[in-house]
């Protein structure tokens, strides 16, 4: 199945629409048995994830049902040293220690442009040498726009790029990397689906931040009206329409969201004229700019 479960949630508060707070861990622990049953197979999580990855790793047989994809730190200094890619090894050690698992599907680089700091080799070595090992799987990256692409594909050889798509930000269509990824056979892992629950909320509701986006959001609301679908399987359908797209990540605060989640997966949705909701502005289409 394409869709994957993202798994921040299991860890943080997070998401503009989140009133609920960080998911307990029996709520958890539903969710993967309905995702299990829902014939998901992938799970996102991260060890920056908060406590995530031990919540994880407390469901039984985690690894028997899931292919479990997490993520190396991230860091803050301008150069990269040999501590540095001791501590990528250190981290996939106690993921591994955390998702009770001697094997991890894939790791990826949490913040891809550390590799392009002074040194920044060192850690994608750290990476290669654990799937010599048989510690990891996959080597991948995450990424936010398309010259962090371009600079991972010209200098390193990765099995993944996980990166933000959605009906509002189709910037990785329009400029082919999609396509360029496919012809590599580099597996794309799409996030950001839903732009972090922008697209379910009133539009009216929304802080002055957000007004270049209050009209497309108005406009695209009207738009799944008209298709007679709802905003989620309206979110979906657009991003399971690109087959170059191999897993869609989607995280969830219960179980019932879940059911909601699947159910509006695996609804067929054909639509039209969709890169007429192409947004550009920087501030709208990357939450990390969100105030």
């Amino acid at each position: 199945m394409r869709l994957a479960l993202g798994t921040v949630q299991f860890g943080l508060e997070y998401g503009i629409n989140n009133i609920d707070g960080q998911t307990s861990t029996d709520e958890c622990h539903k969710i993967l048995s309905l995702a299990n049953h829902s014939g998901i197979s992938t799970l996102d999580t991260s060890c920056s994830y908060g406590n995530a990855e031990s919540v994880l790793g407390s469901y039984p047989n985690l690894t028997t049902q899931f292919n479990v994809i997490t993520k190396s730190p991230a860091f803050s200094d301008a150069k990269i040293t040999s501590l540095h890619a001791n501590r990528v090894k250190e981290s996939i050690a106690c993921s591994c220690n955390l998702l009770n698992t001697p094997v991890l599907d894939g790791v990826l680089v949490h913040q891809c442009d550390d590799l392009f700091k002074p040194g920044g080799e060192a850690i994608y070595q750290s990476l290669v040498q654990q799937k010599v090992l048989g510690n990891i799987k996959k080597i991948g990256v995450s990424v936010y726009h398309q010259k962090q692409v371009e600079q991972i594909i010209k200098h390193f050889d990765v099995d993944i790029i996980q990166l933000p798509f959605n009906i509002f930000d189709q910037r990785l269509l329009h400029d082919g990397t999609l396509t360029k990824l496919s012809r590599q056979n580099i597996e794309v892992h799409a996030r950001s689906i839903f732009l972090q629950g922008l697209f379910f909320t009133s539009p009216t509701t929304l802080p002055s931040f957000f007004n270049s986006a209050k009209k497309p959001l108005l406009a695209l609301k009207l738009y799944a009206e008209q298709q007679g679908v709802s905003m989620a399987e309206l979110a979906l359908g657009f991003v399971k329409s690109f087959p170059q797209i191999k897993k869609i990540i989607c995280g969830v605060n219960n179980s019932e969201q879940l059911k909601e989640l699947v159910k509006a997966f695996d609804a067929k949705v054909e639509l039209q004229n969709t890169s007429q909701f192409a947004l550009t502005d920087e501030n709208i289409l990357s939450p990390v700019n969100w105030p």
